[in-house]
């Protein structure tokens, strides 16, 4: 634990091995799930972390390290997590209040054989290892499916979503885990890069749905944070009003749609595109802290809860 800092990257058996040491530590708070295997059998880890004192409003869950090539995303999640853990030492109110209001669930590498992959072999693999080709498991949710996927049956397409909704066994292990954790879900956040985008639901649609406008305030307060803190600016929209296209099959809009919860952002960190994917390390801890930081008003703990509301002409799919 006393080596485990945001100075590198970190492999994947480093980052479970932190995790079980974390758990074996602070029994009463950290929880460790195994929530499903790989394609190449590899486990898939969750941390559902309940700190001592906590009200447990509500539960928000981070979802990490779904693209093997974005490596600043597991580093992120883990970071958060051990914020969380370790608020005391902050001494900030904000933190305190926000640490205490939810259970938080965490899953720091969701595409574990990409990750590894992406370590030993090929610095820029984005998917998982389905036959050696891969696929795009944000394209593989349930919602849309295929509808935004250039040549669905080019297997080395980089963003190819696979045969049918949740075919691969990561994005199945992810959203079963999810719904089973629906019940008073409030957040769902995705972390990926690079673009310094945060991205809304839904990517799906040109058109802003649901509570779009009271997530786009949420987002667009984190975002003025960020920049007049750190000097990092972010964009705040849609997939169509930042990128230009649409996506399909991508777990925040599965998330929004189907299990109907209230706030759900995907979160593009730095940079953009200077260094693209491959962020040097001793820019992990300055990306860390600043992302931390403004979340923080992502989190407001005085916001009535949204009642919970679908677009019922978009179709989804749940995971069998």
């Amino acid at each position: 634990m006393q080596s485990f800092n945001w100075h590198s990257y970190y492999r994947l058996d480093d980052i479970y091995d932190w995790l079980e040491d974390l758990s074996d530590r602070y029994p009463d708070e950290v929880r460790l799930r195994t929530i499903g295997k790989s394609y190449e059998n590899r486990t898939i880890m969750a941390v559902k972390l309940t700190l001592k004192g906590s009200i447990r409003r509500g539960k928000i869950i981070v979802e990490g390290g779904c693209h093997g090539n974005e490596w600043i995303s597991p580093a992120f999640v883990t970071y958060m997590l051990h914020t969380l853990l370790n608020f005391k030492k902050y001494e900030n109110d904000e933190l305190e209040t926000i640490a205490l209001m939810y259970t938080w669930i965490f899953v720091p590498v969701m595409n574990p054989d990409g990750y590894e992959y992406a370590h030993t072999t090929d610095r820029l693999w984005r998917k998982n290892r389905r036959g050696g080709y891969g696929v795009d498991l944000n394209r593989n949710y349930g919602i849309g499916f295929g509808a935004h996927c250039p040549d669905i049956s080019n297997t080395e397409s980089r963003e190819h979503c696979g045969d049918s909704p949740f075919s691969e066994p990561e994005s199945e292990a992810m959203a079963l885990y999810t719904k089973d954790n629906s019940d008073n879900l409030e957040y769902y956040l995705s972390f990926h890069s690079y673009g310094q985008h945060i991205i809304l639901p839904y990517s799906v649609s040109v058109e802003h749905k649901d509570n779009y406008n009271v997530v786009k305030m949420k987002a667009e307060k984190v975002a003025s944070r960020i920049l007049e803190k750190h000097s990092l600016q972010y964009t705040v929209g849609n997939n169509y009003d930042i990128e230009g296209y649409l996506a399909s099959g991508t777990s925040s809009d599965w998330v929004k749609k189907a299990l109907q919860v209230p706030y759900v952002a995907t979160f593009q960190l730095p940079d953009t595109g200077v260094h693209g994917y491959a962020l040097p390390p001793d820019r992990i801890l300055p990306v860390c802290q600043a992302t931390m930081d403004g979340l923080l008003l992502f989190f407001d703990p005085d916001i009535d809860k949204f009642l919970r509301s679908g677009d019922k002409n978009t179709q989804e799919h749940h995971p069998k």
